[in-house]
């Protein structure tokens, strides 16, 4: 038979019939090498046509230029972030991956928030919830990551490790004093060992978390302003190449270290909307995000301000 008909034939026997390539070479007698080669030219030459149905309405290409763009490990585009749809959809992402034996980091803020009013409740499992950052007296979920890290762990079933000091310091000793203590060194030791973070984005604006809620003063707010920082990361305040903008201000601030964030193997980073875009693009830059859920507008949004 002439090469075109061998083509396919071959491809009749592997898409239609489902024959793997070592039976097909047995079947007709020749090399696996031959049997791939001319199933390759049969999609080169269109004797074979593959489609994705459903592709053009899904976000499969939003997120598959994101991650080229930004050099992500996957990114997640969800139709939009209204009510508690974007919280559905980050446990619904992060579920498969909280898996027994890890330690589960959180951070806190409005998105956080959202996630956790997804009402769902599982059996016990042997996994770790870590507060990642201090937290601030106030009676706002948002502003409560104690009590983020227990409504997140009580909806999978692992054990919440609360750090039950300041988010941010006034002085640097404090800190250092505490770190001392013996009751804090089972979540220090923690730090070490984190697996996954889950953190939302913040921005650099008066009504985000962190401002509105007091964990950072006026004249610390004024000064990173002034420094051009474009937003945060588990209140690590950077520019928009991703650089911390202060390091005073970032000594000062409890829990996790930077250097301890950055090598943990897998970072997810949630937000959406406008005011997002600058710095979820910080974030990535920092190397503080490894997979990135966000909604279709900031995505967009994003990939211009990448460019």
């Amino acid at each position: 038979m002439d090469q075109q008909t061998e083509m396919i034939k071959i491809a009749h026997y592997y898409y239609d019939l489902g024959y793997n390539q070592q039976e097909i070479a047995d079947r007709l007698n020749m090399s696996r090498q031959r049997v791939n080669r001319l199933l390759k030219r049969a999609l080169n030459d269109g004797i074979v046509e593959i489609q994705v149905h459903g592709y053009k309405d899904s976000n499969v290409e939003l997120e598959s230029q994101l991650e080229t763009r930004l050099g992500l490990r996957e990114v997640r585009v969800v139709d939009h972030g209204e009510g508690d749809f974007f919280g559905a959809c980050v446990m619904e992402y992060i579920e498969p991956l909280l898996t027994e034996g890890i330690n589960v980091g959180v951070s806190f803020g409005s998105t956080l928030a959202q996630v956790c009013s997804t009402s769902r409740q599982n059996a016990p499992r042997n996994l770790n919830v870590v507060q990642l950052l201090g937290g601030i007296n106030s009676n706002s979920v948002t502003s409560r990551p104690d009590d983020i890290v227990n409504r997140i762990a009580a909806a999978f079933g692992g054990k919440a490790y609360n750090f039950f000091i300041p988010a941010i310091v006034d002085n640097i000793k404090l800190k250092e004093m505490v770190y001392t203590e013996k009751q804090f060194q089972p979540i220090l030791e923690l730090y070490k060992k984190i697996d996954i973070a889950i953190m939302p984005i913040g921005a650099m604006w008066e009504e985000t978390t962190v401002i509105r809620d007091g964990y950072l003063k006026a004249d610390d707010y004024t000064m990173l302003q002034e420094k051009n920082a474009v937003g945060d990361i588990a209140l690590r305040f950077l520019d928009i190449n991703g650089n911390i903008v202060d390091e005073e201000l970032n000594s000062r601030v409890t829990g996790i270290s930077t250097e301890e964030l950055k090598r943990v193997p897998l970072k997810i980073g949630l937000g959406y909307g406008w005011r997002k875009v600058k710095p979820i693009v910080a974030a990535v830059r920092g190397g503080f995000m490894d997979v990135l859920i966000t909604d279709v507008r900031t995505a967009r949004l994003v990939l211009e301000c990448a460019q």
